[in-house]
């Protein structure tokens, strides 16, 4: 799941301060079936990291990655 997070989306803006905004291909249930976890385990590390300031929600699928550099950490 971080994996996809750490690389998705186009680039918006640029210089200091940009993210990236991307739209996942796959909903919350999509992603947990994918590595056999359930949609809960999805939903709570998605809220876990918006928390703690590495993504923002826009809409059911669209998500602002804002500190790539943590999402690649945790990834690998």
């Amino acid at each position: 799941m971080t994996t996809l997070g750490a690389d998705a989306g186009p680039r918006v803006g640029r210089g200091a301060g940009q993210h990236r905004c991307s739209t996942w291909p796959l909903s919350r249930a999509a992603m947990a079936e994918a590595p056999g976890l359930v949609v809960e385990t999805v939903s709570r590390h998605m809220t876990a990291f918006q928390q703690d300031g590495l993504i923002t929600f826009a809409g059911l699928r669209g998500v602002h990655l804002l500190d790539r550099v943590r999402l690649a950490g945790i990834a690998s």
